[in-house]
C-alpha cells in the first residue's frame, strides 16, 4: 500500500510539471477583442527564443489602422531575465524608416528603465493621418538569466481630428493588445530533465518489484 500511495504522489507532481510551461500561453491575448475591432498593436514576433548571453530583437507592431496621428506605448518585462540593449524609434517614414508609422513632421519621446520602455509619439501639422500597418519601434534585448517571461504591452491610438470635429480634438482608436512572451531554450532542457527524472525513478521502482515477484515465484517453484 505504501509504494501504490507514492506511485501515485509522483504521478501528480509529473501531472503539474507539464501544467506549469504553459501556463503563461493565455498572456499572449491578454486584451478581449472589441466587437468589430480590426485594428491590433502587437509585440512581433510573439513568441520569442534565445540562448543565455545572446540578444534578439522584437518590433511594436500595428496592423490595420485607420486615420491614425499619434501612439502612446509603453513594453515592461522581467529585469533578472532580460536586458533592454537598444531602441529604434520608427516614428516618422521615411527612407531609413520606410516600414515605420506616422507621416512628417513628428514629434516623439521615449524612456528606458531596467524593466520598462515607454514611448509617445504625435504628427503635427500639415502631416496627414497614417493609414495602414507598420512598426512602432523596434525594440532589441540581451538574455540575462535562464527562464522565461511575458513582454506586457500596453498600448493607446489617436486619430486626425476632422475639421468639423467640434472641439477638434483626437479621439481614442478601438484596437486590440496582445503580448508577447520569450522562452529560453535551457528552461525548457531543465523542464525535461525535471520531467523525466521521476519517471525513470518509477520505471525503476516497477523493475526491482517485477524482480522481487520473480524471485518469489522460483523459490516457491523450488520449495515445491
Amino acid at each position: 500500500m505504501k509504494m501504490n500511495n507514492s506511485l501515485t504522489n509522483r504521478l501528480k507532481r509529473i501531472k503539474k510539471c507539464l501544467t506549469v510551461p504553459f501556463s503563461f500561453l493565455p498572456l499572449l491575448f491578454c486584451i478581449p477583442p472589441t466587437k468589430g475591432c480590426t485594428t491590433i498593436v502587437k509585440v512581433n514576433p510573439e513568441l520569442i527564443s534565445a540562448s543565455l548571453d545572446e540578444t534578439f530583437t522584437i518590433n511594436i507592431t500595428i496592423h490595420n489602422v485607420q486615420n491614425l496621428y499619434a501612439v502612446d506605448i509603453s513594453l515592461s518585462w522581467n529585469e533578472t531575465i532580460l536586458e533592454l540593449v537598444s531602441a529604434d524609434v520608427r516614428l516618422n517614414i521615411n527612407e531609413s524608416h520606410p516600414d515605420g508609422v506616422l507621416y512628417g513632421p513628428v514629434y516623439w519621446e521615449d524612456k528606458k528603465n531596467l524593466n520598462k520602455y515607454s514611448l509617445w509619439g504625435t504628427s503635427y501639422n500639415p502631416a496627414p493621418p497614417f493609414y495602414g500597418s507598420g512598426n512602432i519601434v523596434s525594440l532589441t534585448f540581451k538574455v540575462k538569466a535562464i527562464g522565461n517571461c511575458t513582454l506586457y504591452l500596453q498600448s493607446k491610438l489617436y486619430d486626425w481630428p476632422p475639421p468639423e470635429r467640434i472641439p477638434r480634438i483626437s479621439k481614442p482608436i478601438d484596437h486590440i493588445t496582445l503580448n508577447g512572451v520569450f522562452v529560453i531554450p535551457e528552461f525548457s532542457s531543465i523542464f525535461i530533465s525535471l520531467l523525466f527524472t521521476p519517471m525513470t525513478f518509477i520505471v525503476i521502482i516497477l523493475l526491482r518489484i517485477r524482480k522481487r515477484n520473480l524471485i518469489r515465484h522460483d523459490l516457491s517453484v523450488n520449495l515445491r
